[in-house]
């Protein structure tokens, strides 16, 4: 980090950096996985060739073609078997995780019992999702549409893989996953899970290729449908290669999720919820509440709540119970919000609050609580990482437009009175967010069984749910014969 200049504000430092265009991951182009509470190597995996990708996306189309159409009962099986397998390796699943992407253990174990109740879910309820329907003379069945192709993130190694392939196996599709470079460990144990469950055969492969490569499989015509989350450049650049080779895609672009405080709100309780919302995975999330809205009449009793449980966030050893705020994943990813900060404060944006300092033993951010205007960089564009966005509204309506106010719309939470007579107002409110998921005084969540999109630019198609498992069947409709 020679020639990068430091600046202080309060007790934070940040770093300047020239241009956002030149900040690039070290390890670009290698697959390479780091422990980043220490900036460890801890493994470096071969990248596959194009001979080895036709081979394992070969394997995946003939499981599909030598699969019955009707072995429902044994794809559920193979979904009882695979989250066995989950329980059973839970600890060493989870602390993989935490040693590749840096998450606490206790949100990694989280994550593996997510997936766990998944698997189970998608078991109970997919006979009744799959059944055939019966109207106006036809039958209507439900198919697998071939492999699909997702590529995924890193900040959820498992659960996001898994709330794509959940649905995709239960349909009677084989997925092809091409994963986050720094994850790549855990990739491969998610497929040789995947393989153990299926008694050998293909319904997962993972492949080890860089983005150079991504548009050959995606042209490939045994792949017909794309699973993608990720950023907005990038899902818009994959769905038109999906769209160009008449391939259907499901996008979840990400977020900048409202946290909405109203008066009478419990604010204490608001702002203990804020902290998780916001710090959680180290601020590594899609949903996290990357913008909070709070009404002048609390303004200040919110900050004070929500400035003291962040300052009692404990950096370190993500593997201790100890630690409650993990370090960034990547070092690019500490470097963007340290030029994002940057970015802000030349903007106008000033620090209100300040977490514990963080050492430079691993990719860690300091805590932050700042006021940002509507036009500034932490309320205009996602924020990967511990920083927190405040802004105060006068009335009911202006903190609804601030809401509204984004080019995405994933979340968002809204606290008010609990009351009962302001339950139905509290449901008017939500109902005016543009966004694809609301909580009311509650953290927001993605359930297996609720269906979980975004509007705007958060992406569009489904996933988990019922509604998530028909972005992956072919409905096919039979006219004539005889109608049970």
């Amino acid at each position: 980090m020679s020639g990068i200049q430091h600046k202080a504000v309060g007790n934070y430092y940040w770093v300047n950096i020239v241009s956002f265009s030149t900040i690039k991951n070290p390890d670009a182009g290698q697959f390479i996985s780091r422990n980043p509470a220490n900036k460890q190597l801890l493994e470096h995996y071969q990248e596959h060739s194009l001979a080895e990708v036709e081979i394992a996306i070969a394997e995946l189309q003939q499981h599909i073609a030598t699969s019955c159409l009707n072995d429902l009962p044994n794809r559920i099986a193979f979904l009882q078997r695979f989250s066995r397998l989950l329980r059973v390796n839970r600890l060493a699943v989870a602390e993989l995780i935490t040693l590749e992407m840096g998450k606490l253990l206790v949100e990694s174990l989280a994550e593996v019992d997510k997936s766990i109740a998944l698997c189970e879910e998608f078991s109970q309820h997919g006979p009744e999702w799959l059944s055939d329907q019966h109207q106006d003379g036809g039958r209507i069945s439900f198919q697998p549409v071939g492999v699909v192709l997702a590529v995924m993130p890193w900040n959820f190694p498992l659960w996001q893989v898994l709330r794509c392939a959940v649905p995709a196996w239960l349909a009677g599709n084989t997925l092809a996953l091409k994963h986050a470079t720094n994850v790549s460990g855990s990739a491969l144990l998610l497929e040789r899970l995947a393989r153990e469950a299926a008694n050998g055969a293909s319904y997962l492969r993972t492949l080890l290729i860089g983005v150079d490569k991504i548009a050959s499989v995606v042209a490939d015509e045994r792949i017909r449908a794309l699973h993608f989350t990720g950023s907005i450049t990038v899902g818009r650049k994959l769905a038109r290669l999906a769209a160009a080779h008449g391939k259907r895609s499901v996008l979840e672009l990400g977020g900048s999720d409202p946290f909405i405080v109203l008066q009478g709100a419990d604010v204490e309780q608001a702002a203990e919820a804020a902290v998780i919302a916001r710090f959680r995975n180290a601020g590594q999330s899609c949903t996290a509440a990357k913008r909070l809205i709070v009404m002048a009449s609390v303004y200040e009793q919110f900050i004070e709540s929500f400035s003291l449980r962040m300052q009692r966030l404990e950096p370190g050893d993500p593997m201790l119970e100890s630690t409650t705020l993990a370090p960034l994943a990547r070092q690019d990813f500490l470097l963007r919000i340290q030029q994002q900060l940057e970015q802000a404060a030349a903007e106008g944006a000033r620090v209100l609050a300040c977490g514990k300092a963080v050492s430079d033993t691993g990719w860690f951010a300091q805590p932050l609580l700042m006021e940002a205007g509507s036009n500034s960089v932490l309320t205009t564009s996602e924020t990967f990482g511990p920083v927190a966005a405040i802004q105060c509204a006068e009335s009911v309506d202006e903190a609804i437009g601030l809401a509204n106010n984004s080019r995405y719309g994933l979340a968002a939470s809204l606290w008010c009175d609990a009351a009962e007579e302001n339950v139905g107002a509290a449901n008017r409110l939500a109902d005016r967010l543009q966004c694809g998921l609301v909580a009311i005084n509650r953290l927001t969540r993605s359930s297996p069984l609720q269906p979980f999109a975004g509007v705007k630019d958060s992406g569009y198609g489904y996933e988990l749910g019922r509604l998530g498992l028909m972005e992956l069947v072919t409905a096919k409709v039979v006219l004539g014969g005889r109608v049970h």
